[in-house]
């Protein structure tokens, strides 16, 4: 029952990964995202990083 009032809905090594990433906006929408789809850490990792590769590709692109 415990768990039912508690704020941190996903692992502890979620919020390991969370907590890396700076922009406030990006880090919820990654938590809800992990949360909504029920990501394990890994696929977690895997989405941030591939969206980080994205990002630098654009912007060398520019």
């Amino acid at each position: 029952m415990l768990a039912e009032f508690s704020p941190f809905k996903l692992s502890w090594s979620h919020y390991l990964i969370l907590m890396r990433i700076k922009n406030i906006q990006e880090r919820q929408f990654y938590e809800i995202e992990a949360y909504n789809q029920q990501w394990d850490y890994r696929r977690l990792q895997d989405e941030y990083n591939s969206s980080l590769a994205r990002e630098t590709a654009e912007s060398d692109d520019e």
